[in-house]
């Protein structure tokens, strides 16, 4: 039997600066830059959590039933509250065919064995806070005539935010057989699965 946790902080710093107007097109250092793009110059932290719980129990009779059952649960915060956390349990088992008595009497047969698994794992790569609306940078006309420009924020055009999305999970299956045979001078291996994924909603 295991059981743990793991626990993960990230930090990103970004910074962008954007300069304008420069004496030669073949050295665009931003210290040879005539001035400076302020409204697309900017610094910002990001910062991401995500704390998982899990476990996992084996079990193993006469060395020819096996069985093993995991779970393990993960909160990220890249959802928003009530949808961080994500369920992703699986289950296999095998059977060591070649270790049956009405086995013995088979001796090309060195080793026969049956297994299959069905579980699910989860993704949470999406964009930062996409559960809000979230605010860029932007310029504001001000005044009469042509007026001036005067520095701003404005919400997202192109992505619209989500409260609701939560942890994408993928549902797979496998199934599969080995075999050996003549002294383990042929193996055989036979895999067959089937995934379905659920997207965020």
């Amino acid at each position: 039997m295991l059981a743990g946790f793991t626990a993960q902080k990230t930090k990103l710093d970004n910074q962008q600066a954007v300069g304008l107007n420069y004496l030669s097109d073949n050295i665009t250092t931003l210290n040879t830059a005539l001035s400076i793009d302020q409204p697309n110059t900017f610094n910002t932290t990001t910062k991401t959590g995500l704390l998982s719980y899990l476990a996992r129990v084996s079990y193993s009779f006469a060395d020819r039933y096996l069985l093993s059952a995991s779970y393990r649960t993960d909160g990220s915060s890249y959802f928003g509250p009530g949808h961080k956390w994500g369920s992703f349990p699986g289950i296999s088992a095998g059977w060591v065919t070649s270790k049956e008595k009405f086995m013995t009497k088979i001796g090309w047969i060195n080793n026969l064995k049956f297994r299959g698994s069905y579980g699910a794992t989860g993704n949470n790569r999406i964009n930062d806070f996409a559960f809000v609306d979230l605010l860029y940078q932007g310029n504001y006309p001000l005044g009469s005539g042509n007026g001036i420009v005067a520095q701003g924020v404005v919400p997202s055009s192109t992505t619209i935010a989500n409260p609701l999305i939560t942890w994408e999970r993928t549902f797979q299956f496998n199934g599969g057989m080995d075999l050996t045979m003549f002294n383990n001078r042929i193996s055989l291996s036979l895999d067959v699965y089937h995934q379905e994924q659920r997207h965020y909603y």
